[in-house]
């Protein structure tokens, strides 16, 4: 009697555990799988009457599925199968794509900003256009990978493996790129102003033309000595490209014009400050103070403006395309005028 009673005991403990062991192993909402996988309209409609509904598709299979402009940012795509996928101008902005399986993908134009790309295995995809602006792709396979014009923009590179990669003028200013692995990878005319080349392998792209460093100098002493300068030589071009001027006081700066592509100024008081037509493609103004700046014509694309105060800023023909703007506060200031 003790016997039987032990074994079936045993039977539904095995059972216990083989059905866990298959929760953990498909721990991806069904539902939201299925929809994705019917109809992306349908799909995009619902996520944005439903923002607020997290998205978990953690280890879900994906592949080979065409996915070209899903709403997936934010999602919860862990060790997601995307192999073979196409994902050509996809919102990914913020997913968690951490060992995810890319393979073989086709991910032209997508936004991936912001995501989180860590030992993602994306071997031979396709990514020209791609935007990673502030992504994490550390350890991240891209091998043989195609990523002309795509942007690297303040990302996370460390420990990448770029063997064989196109990077055509692929752009990572400002980026982590320590320890990254360039062998037999053409980076003819990439970009990487700024960035951290600590222990980086076979790289022989473009970091001539790097910020002015007589500019920088001078703009660090304040906008008092910058704007005097700025009268005495105003056909000068404006190069500050990658570099950090976080935390200063730039109150009524005359910075119109200027290249300030991947520029910090998180936490920069910009109050009053001209920035009419400067390039901020990918910069950092997080908690930047730009009361009242001049922002007409600039290009903001990818810029980080997290908690920024643009209260009575002037935003027209702004060019705020993948800009962050979440809890900025932009009172005063009429969106409406800005191009997205």
């Amino acid at each position: 009697m003790f016997h039987k009673l032990f074994c079936i005991l045993l039977v539904l403990t095995v059972a216990s555990v083989s059905l866990i062991s298959q929760e953990k192993q498909k721990p991806y909402d069904q539902q939201q799988l299925s929809s994705l996988k019917t109809d992306i309209k349908n799909w995009n409609e619902w996520r944005e009457a439903n923002s607020r509904i997290e998205i978990n598709l953690q280890g879900a299979d994906l592949s080979k599925l065409d996915l070209g402009k899903a709403n997936l940012s934010n999602a919860n795509l862990e060790k997601v199968n995307l192999s073979g996928s196409q994902l050509r101008e996809a919102n990914l902005e913020g997913a968690n794509l951490k060992n995810a399986n890319l393979q073989d993908s086709d991910m032209a134009g997508a936004n991936l900003s912001h995501a989180n790309l860590t030992k993602a295995q994306m071997q031979n995809s396709f990514l020209n256009s791609a935007q990673f602006y502030f992504a994490n792709l550390q350890d991240a396979n891209l091998t043989k990978t195609t990523m002309v014009h795509t942007q690297f923009i303040r990302a996370n590179l460390e420990n990448v493996n770029f063997t064989g990669a196109n990077l055509y003028m692929a752009r990572a200013m400002g980026a982590n790129m320590n320890n990254v692995n360039f062998t037999e990878a053409n980076t003819f005319y990439f970009e990487y102003f700024g960035a951290s080349v600590e222990g980086v392998k076979e790289l022989y792209g473009q970091e001539s033309d790097l910020a002015n460093e007589k500019q920088v100098a001078l703009l660090q002493k304040g906008a008092s000595a910058w704007n005097k300068w700025r009268q005495e030589n105003p056909k000068s071009y404006i190069n500050l490209h990658g570099t950090d001027f976080s935390k200063i006081n730039l109150t009524q700066v005359n910075l119109s014009g200027a290249d300030l592509e991947g520029v910090n100024f998180s936490e920069t008081n910009l109050s009053e400050a001209n920035l009419e037509k400067a390039n901020l493609t990918g910069a950092s103004l997080g908690k930047a103070k730009l009361n009242k700046a001049n922002l007409k014509n600039a290009t903001l694309e990818g810029a980080d403006l997290q908690y920024a105060i643009l209260d009575g800023a002037n935003v027209e023909n702004c060019f705020l395309w993948k800009a962050n703007m979440k809890w900025a506060s932009v009172s005063g200031v009429d969106l409406s005028k800005a191009k997205k």
